[in-house]
């Protein structure tokens, strides 16, 4: 249940960003996914007012995360920056806005975009591993860092 008190709103959120239980409303951020200077530099710039302001207010492009998630995202797009849990479906919702407005990737960003979503079709519970250098084999054993914890719901 909330309960207001003089500083804004007390109950229990959690953030998808990163899994962690929020208790006071001041420490919450509503961001848009898809930043509004992303979205100029990258198909958006001629947009007409009643688009961008759609934009902004899309519920497909805005969530609540805990501040500090919010800040270290810095409206970056997810080839320089991914959360810490819940990689999966912030791509797939990150990849539904972008086609919804057509913007598009620089070219070179597409290629890893387009790997970040490979690795997605191919993960088990929603994470992405780390890249290994291309000398290292893929036949070792994998570890199952964190499944537990883990929840794309």
């Amino acid at each position: 249940p909330l309960e207001k008190d003089e500083n804004g709103y007390s109950g229990l959120w959690k953030c998808p960003l990163t899994n962690k239980v929020i208790r006071h409303s001041s420490n919450l951020t509503v961001a848009n996914l898809i930043s509004i200077s992303f979205a100029k530099e990258h198909g958006g710039k001629l947009w007409p007012y009643a688009t961008f302001q759609g934009f902004e207010e899309d519920s497909s492009n805005l969530f609540v995360v805990d501040s500090q998630s919010y800040r270290s995202r810095n409206g970056s797009p997810p080839t320089f920056w991914l959360p810490e849990f819940n990689q999966c479906a912030y791509l797939l919702q990150w990849n539904y806005v972008m086609s919804k407005y057509r913007l598009f990737y620089p070219l070179a960003q597409t290629f890893s975009y387009e790997k970040l979503l490979q690795q997605c079709d191919d993960s088990v519970n929603g994470q992405i591993e780390p890249d290994k250098p291309d000398d290292v084999e893929n036949n070792e054993e994998s570890e199952d860092v964190g499944a537990d914890e883990v929840s794309d719901k």
